[in-house]
């Protein structure tokens, strides 16, 4: 608004005197003043025009970043699902594998006695 403001007055043309012999005209001053009056219109209308475009690029970019949030939490979710997943995998694997050493324990200790080793 201020940059439109500036352009009107810089274009402004000082009123012309008026003496007593000569009445001034009202229709050299009426083209100027409409002239100027349709190009503050049509700056206000490229100014509207501007602002609601900046507004629809605002919730563009709004709902753009709102989507990336959501699929950034769902996607973290499932991959905190996997590392559940995997951990007790590993934890079921280990207490396979403890059973397995002490059967072969066993399986040796028991083996060894049918042998007569002490």
């Amino acid at each position: 608004m201020v940059m439109i403001q500036r352009q009107l007055d810089s274009q402004a043309e000082p009123s012309p005197s008026i003496d007593r012999r000569t009445r001034p005209s009202i229709d050299g001053d009426y083209t100027t003043r409409r002239s100027k009056l349709v190009t503050e219109k049509s700056l206000q209308n490229n100014l509207d025009e501007i602002t609601f475009s900046q507004d629809l690029l605002k919730e563009d970019v709004y709902q753009e970043l709102k989507d990336i949030s959501e699929t950034t939490y769902a996607r973290l979710g499932m991959q905190q699902h996997n590392i559940g997943n995997h951990q007790h995998r590993m934890h079921a694997s280990e207490i396979a594998r403890e059973r397995l050493k002490n059967q072969w324990y066993k399986g040796d200790a028991e083996a060894s006695l049918a042998l007569g080793f002490r």
